[in-house]
């Protein structure tokens, strides 16, 4: 008995660290896609994630001159100013109960859902506009806000998708 409970205490530790590294993976990959993406997956259940329509309102945020900034600073510079103001945004769209759907560069892209979805989306645009104002960064931004149906979904092949909004609301 005491060689069986120490293959089987050692087979637990085993489980156990491998469970650890399989949710600190997990951890680590749901940060680089929205809450909306994860929780659509895990509903999915190893299926394929349906496609919906949905409405939502949107928060378009993209700096203003990025190209001519990026052509003229040093690359970590601009990496910098971006993390700086990302972190702005994000903020400010988890504080009013928004997803950012994606960063595309200079821009992001965030939706908000449910009741109240468009004034909260306009409290995170002025949260933005103020949070840039006070970190004196060197580029301004602009923010747009657009409500209407879309379709909240996978998109791409089976083999590389991304889980995003589409529809003219989007445009």
């Amino acid at each position: 008995f005491a060689a069986l409970y120490f293959i089987v205490r050692r087979g637990q530790a085993d489980i156990t660290v491998r469970t650890e590294a399989l949710s600190a993976l997990r951890r680590r990959l749901e940060r680089f896609v929205s809450t909306s993406a994860v929780g659509a997956v895990h509903a999915a259940r190893g299926g394929p994630v349906a496609s919906r329509r949905v409405e939502a309102t949107l928060l378009y945020a993209d700096v203003r001159g990025f190209t001519s900034f990026a052509e003229a600073e040093d690359p970590e510079r601009v990496i910098a100013f971006l993390n700086a103001l990302l972190a702005i945004e994000i903020e400010a769209v988890g504080g009013c109960g928004g997803d950012v759907d994606k960063m595309i560069g200079d821009a992001l892209l965030a939706r908000f859902a449910g009741d109240g979805r468009q004034k909260r989306a306009l409290e995170a645009a002025a949260r933005i506009l103020e949070g840039v104002r006070r970190a004196a960064l060197p580029r301004g931004i602009g923010v747009g806000v657009y409500d209407g149906t879309v379709i909240v979904g996978a998109l791409g092949p089976e083999e590389r998708q991304d889980f995003t909004v589409i529809g003219d609301a989007v445009n």
